[in-house]
């Protein structure tokens, strides 16, 4: 008497669970590092001071290196982060629309740069990925 075996495929299944958890992953890591970079932009400048006209107020400007300051919060606000797939990956997108972002992060010919972006991924980096580095199912 001969042995019989079934052979089921369950890849599409498990493919979708992947998928899924790619994406949760994802999420979380998005929103760690808008939070992360948010606090970052929260901070003041150590620069020159500012008078701002018709207020009475003044404000301190970033240094060049530091990230910038807040003066009117647009960039902070700006902080964004959305989730892509397409048939391979899930992406985690996190940053500004706002050309301003790009501005002080890199510096103009006018302006000395105000790395924001960059130092702060790097700084959490080993956090983000010790979320995909856990136990998967």
């Amino acid at each position: 008497m001969g042995a019989s075996y079934e052979i089921e495929n369950n890849v599409d299944e498990v493919m979708t669970k992947i998928k899924k958890e790619q994406k949760k992953r994802a999420t979380q890591v998005a929103l760690e590092a808008e939070s992360d970079i948010k606090e970052v932009l929260r901070g003041g400048g150590s620069g020159r001071e500012y008078y701002i006209p018709g207020t009475g107020t003044t404000y301190r400007a970033s240094s060049p290196g530091e990230p910038p300051a807040v003066r009117l919060g647009e960039l902070l606000g700006s902080i964004a982060h959305f989730i892509e797939e397409d048939s391979n990956a899930v992406h985690a997108i996190v940053g500004t629309p706002k050309e301003h972002g790009l501005h002080t992060e890199f510096g103009t010919m006018n302006m000395a740069a105000r790395p924001w972006l960059r130092p702060t991924m790097k700084k959490h980096q080993n956090k983000y990925k010790a979320i995909y580095a856990g136990r998967w199912f």
